[in-house]
């Protein structure tokens, strides 16, 4: 017996042997594809993580960007109807879930060559639609029915947003503000906008951009 075993070790592993060594190989197989899982799902989360912020940041820039130019007009609506209110908020006020937000003319619109003689201003709107943040705008400051909008997704995971307006100090929720003074027409523009956008990641970001023309 003992001649026996001891060929079976000059041969090779024994069965006992043969079954530690699998069962070991096994545990650490899952034990690898278990942390290479995780490490394929951790990525997943910080990649999507990083692309909200930048989309985030991104239409912060936008926004900061375009009402640095807002300018003062009185223009028409698709209709041809005048159009009094700069800033063309929606009525709605603070909490605003679907629709036109804002809705502007802006000046320092770039000119490319070779195309027909064109207007320097520029009219924006941003809106929300199925918590998208879309920015729209056309190189025509009145444009009519049916005129082409150029259209930039900015945000697709959108729960709301918000805008405050400040002027004569005090914030408000709508402009015109209802409480109006005698200088604050239909043309006035507040001193500064309080911008809120509110995701599913991040919560309630805030940001704060003052309009050079009320200045």
């Amino acid at each position: 017996m003992k001649r026996q075993h001891d060929l079976a070790r000059e041969h090779g592993f024994t069965l006992l042997e043969a079954l530690v060594a699998v069962a070991l190989l096994a545990v650490l197989g899952l034990a690898a594809a278990l942390t290479l899982n995780s490490s394929i799902r951790s990525e997943r989360i910080v990649g999507s993580s990083i692309d909200e912020l930048q989309r985030l940041q991104r239409s912060f820039q936008w926004l900061r960007r375009d009402l640095e130019q807002v300018v003062t007009r009185r223009g028409r609506t698709e209709q041809g109807d005048y159009r009094e209110q700069s800033l063309g908020a929606s009525e709605s006020g603070q909490g605003v879930e679907e629709g036109v937000v804002l809705d502007f003319y802006k000046t320092g619109r770039r000119i490319l060559t070779r195309v027909p003689p064109s207007a320097h201003l520029e009219r924006v709107r941003y809106r929300l639609e199925q918590g998208r943040l879309i920015r729209d705008s056309s190189p025509f400051p009145d444009a009519p029915a049916g005129e082409r909008w150029y259209s930039a997704i900015l945000m697709e995971t959108l729960l709301g947003m918000e805008v405050r307006y400040f002027s004569e100090q005090t914030w408000h929720d709508q402009w015109p503000p209802t409480t109006a003074g005698p200088d604050a027409g239909p043309l006035a523009l507040p001193q500064a906008l309080q911008i809120t956008l509110e995701t599913e990641r991040y919560g309630r970001v805030e940001q704060t951009v003052l309009l050079h023309e009320s200045l």
